[in-house]
């Protein structure tokens, strides 16, 4: 029963985004942009607002892995692992005990108690979850993102349901787009046997007959298959519906390909990445009398507190602080004043931790 896979993906998939922000590493969410520090924490490590590279290159590659899937396997996201798709499905599981009179009744109340948790969790993606719950109900911005985020998604789930599926989602219709002659669909084929039961009408989370032919508003969710073959339709046991595609051909293999190379590069970029990382500006307004200021940032990309030195090469004189500690994953900036010695020039900063030796030039008037 397709069911059975269904609802582990489900479990599976709401427990991954649910969990995310709750699952620590090192100290901090597996995943969370902090917004006054703007950085992401990404499983262990931070990603920082000038590494916005690194994201865009993980986005692409989930872009091109969803495609991937998408020329394969059809619409295995809307049936399978759609957050509107698992909140709906999530409703009637738990509502099924329900006599049927008041069950549309409960299966709301149910959705807007799971739409509270999703809004909840996507504010945990942005505030510390203990923060969250602290200042939930206290007015401002975390409440008024609560109130505004779960009634949206109270109104695409129980206001809109399936319907936002057929018309307007625009997933749906990227996804159609990618479809081939041998992508994976739910297809019927005539002179298997069919009953005529209209079971697979009845239990279709979209309203579509499939006997009468493949729809761009099919989910891909299995449930009429589950519905034939409880009905004891086919011939020779093949079900008159069922999935029908092929898996292994250029087209399949050429997303696949790209994809697999878009997550190489990935984290390529993402080992790569220095474990400091340092940068110096002069001031143009503070330059005066041989004296010239310049700002400078320290950024830690390592799990362990830093001391640093700061100093210059060549003939000037640094004026300022040159010692410093910087946390795990943490920033430092400051400002430094340089005395040219003899003339001027470029003047050599370096940072010094440890081993690690980093050099910046900047220019001096």
């Amino acid at each position: 029963m397709w069911r059975r896979y269904r609802r582990a993906a489900f479990l599976l998939q709401a427990a991954a985004l649910t969990g995310l922000p709750f699952l620590y590493v090192n100290g901090e969410s597996a995943l969370r942009f902090d917004i006054s520090g703007l950085k992401l924490h990404f499983f262990g490590t931070v990603l920082w607002i000038n590494e916005f590279h690194l994201v865009l290159a993980g986005f692409v590659f989930l872009v091109l892995l969803f495609a991937a899937v998408t020329v394969v396997f059809g619409k295995v996201w809307c049936g399978w692992l759609c957050p509107q798709t698992v909140l709906l499905e999530l409703a009637g599981w738990m509502s099924a005990g329900v006599s049927p009179k008041p069950r549309p009744v409960v299966e709301r109340a149910v959705l807007l108690l799971l739409s509270a948790v999703v809004s909840f969790t996507a504010i945990s993606y942005f505030v510390p979850p203990s923060e969250a719950a602290a200042r939930l109900f206290r007015g401002g911005t975390v409440t008024a993102f609560f109130a505004v985020t779960g009634g949206a998604v109270y109104a695409v789930t129980a206001v809109l349901g399936r319907s936002f599926c057929r018309s307007v989602c625009p997933c749906s219709m990227l996804q159609s787009a990618l479809f081939d002659g041998d992508t994976m669909v739910i297809a019927y084929e005539r002179g298997r046997g069919c009953t005529g039961c209209n079971r697979c009408v009845e239990v279709c989370p979209v309203g579509l007959d499939i006997r009468r032919g493949a729809a761009r508003e099919c989910i891909a969710c299995a449930e009429c298959i589950d519905a034939c073959a409880t009905a004891g339709s086919g011939r020779d046991g093949v079900l008159p519906v069922g999935y029908r595609g092929r898996v292994k051909r250029p087209k399949a293999l050429v997303f696949a390909a790209v994809a697999l190379s878009s997550g190489v590069a990935f984290i390529l970029l993402l080992s790569a990445r220095p474990a400091l990382d340092f940068t110096v500006t002069r001031d143009a307004r503070q330059a005066a009398g041989g004296v010239n200021s310049y700002m400078y940032t320290v950024r830690n990309n390592r799990n362990e507190r830093l001391r640093l030195r700061l100093s210059v090469d060549g003939p000037f004189e640094l004026i300022g602080a040159a010692e410093m500690q910087i946390g795990p994953y943490e920033a430092g900036s400051g400002r430094v004043m340089v005395k040219a010695l003899d003339g001027a020039g470029m003047v050599v900063f370096v940072i010094e931790a440890g081993r690690t030796r980093i050099e910046r030039r900047a220019g001096f008037l």
